[in-house]
């Protein structure tokens, strides 16, 4: 293997693979240490992508993009629904507040009168 960086020899475990162009880069020319590589989790390892592809400004491809628009339409759903459900929330509390504030000036008046 070759390194995309230095065109250098990379030697077996001691290379970090590109997810977007499939390359290998050594540990200090991707710019991580490999301590800190070896700690990633092996989902984030695959989706892991050299400077050269995270610097690509051409549109994205669905095949190596880690977000599909069906996935991004959910998303939305998703977060326009909890929107509802928290405003709805909301309403609720005001609502056990204004009760609890109504109870709270009976419950004073109550002690006053004995």
């Amino acid at each position: 293997m070759i390194c995309l960086i230095c065109n250098e020899e990379i030697f077996k475990g001691d290379e970090i693979k590109c997810n977007k162009c499939n390359g290998f880069l050594h540990f200090g020319c991707s710019g991580l240490r490999e301590n800190i590589y070896r700690t990633i989790k092996s989902e984030s390892k695959e989706l892991w992508n050299c400077s050269k592809c995270k610097n690509i400004k051409d549109s994205v491809n669905p095949k190596t993009s880690s977000f599909s628009d069906t996935t991004i339409e959910s998303l939305l759903e998703s977060i326009e629904f909890m929107s509802g459900q928290f405003e709805s929330f909301k309403n609720q509390m005001k609502d056990i507040l204004s009760t609890l504030g109504e109870l709270q000036t009976e419950n004073k008046i109550v002690k006053a009168q004995m």
